[in-house]
């Protein structure tokens, strides 16, 4: 038995060595491969930043304020933001002299007074607000709120950012703010906040937004090697932008002559949050990635007075018979196909209104109008420009689409002043269906007063002696600076043609069934328009109570419901595409 007994501990002795041979070596002697930071600790030896003592680490021995700031030195570039300052208790021939220097004019630390105290270890409390500051962390929602970290703590706002990013987690709830900070602590504090250190190639990329309080759209085309900003309403493209990386956030500098304009970005859940200054102003915007456009639609090219009228011929799927297509008309200014202007910001409210018609077996012809996009150059100049000269592309595309065998049937859809252009063309070609989509129902001229009244009663004034002019077939000279993007010269032929027509009585003499449709939050066209159209051709009209003037629900504030307009992520009213489908399926 006992011979037995001694060649069975005898084999299990022998399999021991082989393997302890194969467990992986940690960091250092001092920390095993099953110490619980072996991991982070053993990154911040590769990358330099921790060297240890004779593979001997120390991972629970205090660190020094000295030492603390050596390890940052080695992880950051530490750039100067202010002038230096000489602390008695640092003499020059200090070991660290240089780095302690270099951490003050960074920012990173302040001292105690005229003292540094090098040699005193660093609390959790000190540790939080160096790392704050050396990585430039901005605030996230989530907070630590660490049960034993009072309001009043002088380094709780430090310690909630740190917690916001992940870098602390705490221990049962507690921060332990005056504790002495160990080296393995350190380590990994050091080690989570570089992980997630954002660089500038975090912001290569186009990205587009909006400032909203100026209704501007703004893009920017971010490289390794360059920044350049657009701004398509003041004409500017491609200006050069200086950008700068300070810790996580990204400065952005534009001097346009004696302006100068600066964008301070964080990235968040995949958008540029930024802060805009401009001549000590400062607002909120958002920046949102520009994704490549995915082709879903057929391009057609359809011949029009002056050349070739580009469009976008949006099929259903998996349909052997002919069926209903529809004309979708922007509104007015320089909208695209898509419902979008730089103006008017990008919502792809009518992209949005395709690709759901198409779901519902219709098909949809979108195009970008003259002079805008792909169909620029159908526009060389705006003198002599007339209403009819719109309309008279619609009745193009009607004519094209009614040959087309996979179709049996046209129908248009106007939103704004193209519900206006789809009753214009309806007057010669021969439609199924008009919807209107926050159609005016009144004579432009009223409508441009009641809007101009609501901004501004005096300039509402001075429009109403200018809008009498027109109406008579005059123009104007005459104009205030505040009134030329409406009445400049070159506009002013085709105001005229435009306050010639009542909307609703034109859309009365066509022979088509009608659908109007309005939002009872429109800022622009109001339901009193949808129910004068519908008085006068007894039509039907549905309204819908949160929708705006971009087809999307929106807040009632004025702000709230602009900012909806620069929103492409927004869909539309749940309930507005079924309807429309329903009514040309009728």
């Amino acid at each position: 038995m006992k011979s037995k007994l001694f060649l069975a501990t005898l084999a299990a002795t022998t399999v021991i060595p082989a393997v302890v041979a194969q467990a992986a070596e940690g960091p250092f002697d001092d920390v095993p491969a099953n110490h619980p930071y072996a991991k982070e600790i053993g990154a911040m030896k590769e990358a330099g930043i921790i060297t240890g003592n004779a593979n001997q680490f120390k991972p629970s021995q205090a660190v020094s304020r000295e030492h603390a700031v050596l390890m940052l030195s080695r992880a950051l570039p530490l750039a100067p933001i202010r002038e230096g300052k000489t602390f008695l208790d640092v003499p020059a021939t200090a070991a660290y002299a240089d780095v302690i220097a270099k951490a003050y004019r960074a920012g990173v630390i302040d001292g105690a007074g005229d003292n540094f105290k090098p040699k005193q270890v660093i609390t959790r409390a000190q540790m939080a607000k160096m790392l704050v500051q050396a990585f430039h962390l901005q605030p996230r929602t989530n907070k630590g709120d660490f049960t034993d970290v009072a309001k009043d703590h002088w380094a709780k706002d430090y310690i909630n950012i740190l917690a916001s990013h992940g870098i602390t987690t705490g221990d049962n709830g507690k921060f332990k703010p005056n504790e002495p900070v160990t080296r393995a602590h350190m380590a990994v504090f050091l080690q989570r906040a570089m992980a997630q250190q954002t660089t500038r190639a975090d912001f290569v990329g186009q990205w587009e937004g909006t400032l909203a309080e100026a209704m501007l759209e703004m893009q920017l085309n971010i490289t390794q090697d360059s920044a350049m900003i657009s701004i398509p309403a003041q004409g500017i493209k491609d200006y050069p932008v200086t950008l700068e990386m300070k810790g996580e956030v990204a400065v952005m500098t534009v001097a346009l002559g004696n302006q100068v304009m600066t964008l301070e970005s964080t990235l968040t859940d995949g958008l540029m949050t930024t802060v805009f200054k401009q001549n000590n102003q400062m607002f909120n915007m958002m920046f949102h990635p520009v994704e490549p456009e995915v082709i879903t639609y057929e391009k057609v090219t359809v011949p029009v007075e002056g050349g070739n009228l580009q469009a976008a011929l949006q099929l259903p799927v998996n349909v052997s018979k002919p069926v209903p297509v529809a004309i979708i008309i922007a509104g007015s200014g320089p909208t695209d196909k898509d419902g979008n202007s730089a103006i008017a910001g990008k919502n792809n409210s009518l992209k949005m209104v395709a690709e759901g018609l198409a779901d519902k077996g219709i098909a949809t012809l979108r195009y970008d109008k003259r002079g805008v996009g792909s169909n620029t150059a159908l526009l060389t100049t705006e003198e002599g420009l007339v209403v009819e000269d719109y309309a008279k592309d619609v009745e193009a595309l009607i004519e094209v689409l009614n040959k087309d065998v996979r179709f049996n049937e046209v129908h248009l859809i106007g939103h704004s002043e193209g519900a206006f252009m789809a009753s214009l063309a309806a007057q010669h070609k021969q439609v199924a269906s008009i919807t209107s989509l926050a159609g005016a129902g009144r004579p432009i001229g009223e409508v441009l007063l009641e809007q101009l009244e609501a901004q501004s009663p005096a300039i509402a004034n001075e429009a109403k002696a200018i809008l009498a002019k027109l109406e008579q077939g005059e123009h104007v000279t005459d104009i205030a600076p505040a009134l030329q993007s409406l009445f400049r010269p070159s506009i002013q032929d085709y105001m005229i043609s435009w306050l010639a027509y009542d909307p609703a009585a034109l859309l009365q003499q066509t022979k088509a069934k009608t659908l109007i449709i309005q939002g009872e939050n429109d800022l622009q066209v109001k339901p009193a328009d949808a129910k004068r159209l519908s008085d006068f051709t007894a039509s039907k009209a549905v309204y819908f109570k949160e929708m705006n003037h971009v087809l999307k629900d929106a807040p009632t504030d004025p702000a709230g419901n602009m900012a909806t307009y620069f929103n492409p992520t927004l869909p539309l009213t749940e309930a507005l595409v079924p309807t429309i489908a329903t009514f040309i399926k009728s």
